[in-house]
């Protein structure tokens, strides 16, 4: 299943200017990896929208309860501490399209 991860963060909270934002930032992409193989779960890619402080992940996980035990993990509970998070199980164009079709 696809997942997309929508992080936003105030600017004071901001990683470029806060150092506890920026410590705990270093150490989730540091074990981001690692947390993703021992769930099976793919980042399929990732974009950051500085000027918002707007963070765009998708990822493809075995489920959506496997996706939250990743999200549980000590240094991404710390990175979530200073950003909200909107998760949402998503679904590509081509099975919008077959979808649609068989109606």
């Amino acid at each position: 299943m696809l997942v997309l991860q929508v992080s936003k963060h105030d600017y004071s909270s901001c990683p470029m200017f806060n150092e506890r934002s920026l410590k705990a930032s270093k150490k989730y992409m540091a074990g981001e990896e690692a947390a993703l193989a021992r769930h099976k779960i793919k980042l399929i890619g990732s974009w950051t929208d500085f000027t918002s402080h707007e963070i765009f992940n998708i990822f493809e996980s075995p489920s959506m309860e496997e996706f939250m035990k990743m999200c549980m993990e000590p240094e991404f509970m710390e990175w979530l501490s200073f950003n909200d998070v909107q998760t949402k199980a998503v679904i590509g164009r081509k099975d919008v399209m077959e979808l649609l079709s068989s109606k």
